[in-house]
């Protein structure tokens, strides 16, 4: 079962609505905690193993400037991820999560406008753009985004016969961002 849930806003922590930040943590992390649990009830009353595949980010391996309540979310993914994957290894139920870098998706929509807004700029079309060129250029080593079947293709290996001694592990697929 893979939890993909996730939204994002990218602004100054000090400028975020508490109620925003509530509704952030329960989509990231309480849609993440439902999409778990359901399954992991269904694997344990079938008396089958199953597979648990969370959605994380590297965002979550480290906080990161402008995303204060995107990465305390994806930071709690991983939190859960590992104890799902203590409480239910005796059950043959493995859980892991994936941490992707700067994917070219409609959240970078947000975070370009967001970086753009934050830094003074007026937010033109191709902000997306132009702020995954500067991420991509400055911190990722293989100088290239990732794609949706990048994430695909870790989130298939982690669903497959190939993960099933890997458990409570956060996988990043961002070309080299973070080292582990």
């Amino acid at each position: 079962m893979i939890a993909n849930a996730g939204i994002v806003a990218a602004q100054p922590l000090l400028s975020v609505n508490p109620d925003d930040f509530r509704h952030m943590l329960n989509v990231n992390v309480v849609g993440v905690f439902n999409c778990y649990r359901a399954a992991a009830e269904q694997f344990i009353k079938q008396g089958t193993s199953g597979k648990l595949i969370g959605a994380s980010s590297v965002a979550g391996l480290r906080g990161q400037l402008m995303l204060g309540p995107y990465s305390s979310s994806k930071f709690a993914v991983r939190g859960l991820t590992q104890a799902f994957a203590a409480e239910l290894a005796g059950h043959g139920i493995t859980a892991n999560a994936y941490a992707p870098g700067v994917v070219e998706t409609g959240m970078w929509d947000t975070i370009g406008e967001g970086v753009e807004r934050a830094e003074g700029l007026e937010v033109t079309e191709g902000a997306k753009g132009r702020v995954i060129k500067r991420f991509t250029e400055g911190m990722v080593p293989l100088r290239k985004s990732c794609s949706p079947e990048d994430v695909a293709g870790l989130v298939g290996f982690l669903a497959s016969d190939g993960a099933d001694y890997i458990t409570g592990q956060t996988h990043a697929v961002d070309g080299g961002i973070y080292f582990t």
